[in-house]
C-alpha cells in the first residue's frame, strides 16, 4: 500500500469526537445518574487503603486520562517493558499526584521521539479501519481473515507516521492558537454558546478536559495541514506541463453536443409486426411534416412512455440514445421531423426540438484544472519522498511482539525491542 492510500486509509479509521447527544424532551430533566450500589465493585476503599502509596507506572502509561512524559523528571530512565529484570509492571519509580484509584495503566505498542503509540489506539484504529473496509459487504471467514491480516499489516505504520507528521506541525507551527481555532469551530458546529455549557458537555458527556479535546483536534488536523502546505504546495507545474496535460485529456473538456425533442413510439417486437405497423409509421411521419400539431399526434397515437410528457425526451447527449435513433437525430436540424426510425421494441418518430453543439473548454479557462491534476499526478513520489525523511530523521522503537505489524519494507526503519 503507498503512502496516501494509507494517510487514506488512517483518515477513515480515526473516528471524530462523538456529537453531542440529543437534549431530553421540553419539560423533562436530564435523569440523574444511578447511585452506586454499597456492594459495588468500585466501592471507596478504606481510610487504610487511601493511605498506601500509589502503584509505581510504566514509562509512557496514562495517569488520571494524562499521558506521563517518557521519562520522569529527575529519574533514569527505565529498562523497556519486556527486557530482563523489567516484567511489565515492574517499578521504575514512585508516581505522584494521583491517587492509587486513578492510575490506568495502558500497554505500549510503539515510542515515535517523545511520544508512545497506545494499545488501545491501536485496537480501536484496525476496528475502525476494518468495519469501514467491510460496511456493506458479506465475505467468507477466509476473506476476513485476509482483510483482518491487510489492516494489521499496516495501521500501526499509519498510527506512526499520523504521530510525525503532528510531531512536524509543533516543529512548524504555533499548534496551541490551531488548536484553540478548531475548538472554536467545534463549538460552532456544535451549537455550544457559553463557557459553562462547554464545560458540562466536556465533563459529562465527552468525559474528557479542554486540553484532551484540543489534542484530539489537533491530531486530527494537523496532519492533513502539514502535508497541504509541506507537500501540495511545493509541488509546481510549468506552463508546458498544464499545456501537455490539457492537449492529451482533451475529452475532459469536452461538453458534449445535446439534443431535445419530441417522439411518437409504435411498438412492434418482432419483424412481421414492425413490417405490419411501416405504413402506419410513415403515415405518421407524413402528417408531421404537412405541419400537424406534434404533440396532439403524440397524445392520440405514441405508444411509449414518454406520452404522458407530450413525448418531451431530454436535453440529452445523442451519444445516450439508441445508435439507429443517434444517427439520424444528428444528421436532423432543429425544427425538423424524421422518421420513422427502426428501434429494438418498434417505429420512433421524431421531431427535433433544440440542439446544441459541443464545445471545449479553452486552456485558459481550463488552466487551473490542468495544474491541479498535474500536481495530484505528482503528489506521490513528493509525498512519499517527504514522509520518507521524516521517518528517517525520527527515532522509532517498536516492541518485539508487534514487530509483524510492521510492512516488512519499513522494519529497517525501526528498532525493535
Amino acid at each position: 500500500m503507498s503512502w496516501p492510500l494509507l494517510l487514506a486509509a488512517l483518515a477513515v479509521a480515526q473516528a471524530e469526537t462523538p456529537p453531542l447527544p440529543p437534549p431530553p424532551p421540553a419539560g423533562q430533566e436530564q435523569p440523574a445518574a444511578p447511585e452506586a450500589s454499597p456492594d459495588a465493585t468500585d466501592a471507596k476503599p478504606d481510610a487504610k487503603k487511601e493511605e498506601e502509596p500509589p502503584p509505581e507506572v510504566l514509562r509512557g502509561t496514562t495517569v488520571g486520562g494524562t499521558r506521563l512524559p517518557t521519562q520522569p523528571s529527575g529519574s533514569a530512565a527505565p529498562a523497556p517493558p519486556g527486557s530482563p529484570g523489567a516484567a511489565p509492571g515492574s517499578p521504575t519509580g514512585p508516581a505522584s499526584g494521583p491517587r492509587a484509584e486513578e492510575l490506568r495503566v495502558e500497554e505500549i505498542v510503539a515510542w515515535v521521539n517523545d511520544d508512545v503509540v497506545l494499545l488501545s489506539e491501536l485496537r480501536t484504529t484496525e476496528q475502525q479501519a476494518l468495519s469501514a473496509m467491510m460496511k456493506g459487504k458479506r465475505v467468507s471467514s477466509g476473506e476476513m481473515s485476509a482483510k483482518v491480516a491487510e489492516v494489521q499489516n499496516q495501521m500501526l505504520m499509519s498510527l506512526i507516521s499520523n504521530r510525525l507528521l503532528v510531531q512536524e506541525a509543533e516543529r512548524l507551527y504555533d499548534v496551541n492558537e490551531i488548536g484553540k481555532d478548531l475548538i472554536k469551530r467545534w463549538r460552532e458546529r456544535n451549537d455550544v454558546k457559553s463557557d459553562e455549557q462547554f464545560d458540562r458537555i466536556l465533563k459529562d458527556e465527552l468525559h474528557m478536559s479542554r486540553a484532551d479535546l484540543q489534542d484530539k483536534l489537533i491530531s486530527g488536523a494537523a496532519p492533513d495541514y502539514v502535508i497541504d502546505t509541506q507537500v501540495t504546495r511545493s509541488i509546481s507545474v510549468s506552463d508546458k506541463e498544464a499545456r501537455q496535460y490539457y492537449d492529451e485529456h482533451r475529452a475532459e473538456f469536452l461538453t458534449p453536443g445535446q439534443v431535445t425533442f419530441r417522439e411518437i413510439v409504435l411498438l412492434a417486437e418482432s419483424n412481421e409486426q414492425k413490417r405490419a405497423r411501416m405504413d402506419e409509421a410513415v403515415d405518421l411521419v407524413e402528417q408531421a411534416k404537412r405541419g400537424a400539431d406534434f404533440a396532439k399526434l403524440v397524445e392520440a397515437e405514441s405508444e411509449g412512455p414518454s406520452k404522458s410528457l407530450g413525448g418531451l425526451i431530454g436535453p440529452v447527449a445523442p451519444s445516450d440514445l439508441a445508435e439507429s435513433v443517434a444517427e439520424a437525430i444528428v444528421k436532423t436540424p432543429a425544427g425538423q421531423v424524421v422518421g420513422p426510425i427502426p428501434t429494438p421494441v418498434g417505429w420512433q418518430i421524431v421531431k427535433i426540438e433544440q440542439k446544441l453543439d459541443e464545445k471545449i473548454t479553452p486552456f485558459e479557462q481550463a488552466r487551473a484544472r490542468c495544474e491541479e491534476a498535474v500536481r495530484q499526478e505528482k503528489f506521490p513520489v513528493v509525498y512519499e519522498k517527504f514522509m520518507t525523511g521524516l521517518w528517517e530523521a525520527a527515532t522509532v522503537e517498536v516492541r518485539k511482539d508487534y514487530q509483524s505489524r510492521m510492512p516488512k519494507n519499513m522494519q529497517a526503519k525501526v528498532v525493535f525491542r
